[in-house]
């Protein structure tokens, strides 16, 4: 499935790395600043995305489908498609939140899903990151594991 990030500005001029090998991965660690996650459950399926950024780096948006096969939360054969987009620092984090949230919307309009899960971070500590992931029913952390894969 071909998904884009639809933003006013020249922000669009992303860089777009797409992984389907279950290799990418959204990695939590100490300066890592994160804005937000998203998750969406559909039918033998769901949706992550975050938005973060290393110090002084540019933005990222992270995704990944991932397509259930059996009922493990780790070590699953389950399949993955992952999308990352580079943005530059300049671009305003309420922009590309607000577009990360659009392309949501845009999933359930299609059918996808039937609720938007947010969780506004704004924090590079993993700790508090760890914490407020924990407390969503959706999310299976796991030490030293990508959160959400």
């Amino acid at each position: 499935m071909a998904t884009t990030i639809a933003a006013d500005t020249d922000s669009v001029s992303a860089v777009y790395h797409a992984d389907q090998d279950g290799e990418a991965g959204i990695m939590i660690k100490d300066g890592r600043y994160f804005s937000a996650m998203w998750f969406i459950a559909g039918a033998g399926s769901d949706w992550l995305a975050a938005l973060w950024r290393d110090p002084g780096g540019p933005w990222h948006v992270v995704w990944r489908f991932r397509y259930y096969v059996d009922d493990r939360a780790h070590d699953s054969a389950d399949e993955r498609s992952w999308s990352e987009y580079e943005l530059p620092e300049t671009t305003p984090e309420a922009k590309l939140s607000a577009a990360v949230a659009r392309s949501a919307d845009d999933l359930l309009r299609a059918g996808y899903g039937g609720a938007v899960h947010r969780i506004v971070l704004r924090t590079d500590k993993p700790g508090v990151i760890a914490a407020a992931l924990a407390r969503e029913p959706f999310m299976h952390l796991g030490a030293h594991r990508r959160c959400g894969s």
